[in-house]
């Protein structure tokens, strides 16, 4: 709905990323008809995550079920979880919490505190 559109402070290139992905995801997997196109369906998971918006009031604002609103989210959570990184993949002993290398840690180096 253009409301939505409207409505939402989101750059274009969120919400075509998003896009891209349900479109790859939909070739892999061999679904090639949703009652939303890509774009819409982007829209939709992107309304609800940044307005918090009922999966009802979803339905309603881009007329499908309920249910398809639910689905649609939940596959677009799971497309976007995995591409973050796991915890183990993530966390570098070398780096503090804000991804500055600390000094206490890096290889080489000598604690600035005292133990």
């Amino acid at each position: 709905m253009l409301f939505c559109r409207a409505a939402l402070d989101l750059s274009r290139s969120a919400r075509t990323f998003v896009a891209d992905l349900i479109r790859k995801h939909r070739c892999r997997v061999g679904s090639w008809w949703r009652r939303l196109p890509p774009g819409r369906q982007a829209l939709l998971v992107l309304v609800h995550l940044r307005r918090n918006k009922t999966f009802a009031g979803l339905a309603a604002a881009f007329d499908v079920g309920a249910a398809t609103a639910h689905r649609y989210v939940i596959e677009v959570i799971e497309l976007l979880a995995e591409l973050a990184p796991d915890l183990q993949q993530a966390s570098d002993p070398h780096l503090d919490i804000e991804g500055v290398p600390d000094p206490n840690t890096s290889p080489g180096s000598t604690p600035t505190h005292p133990a």
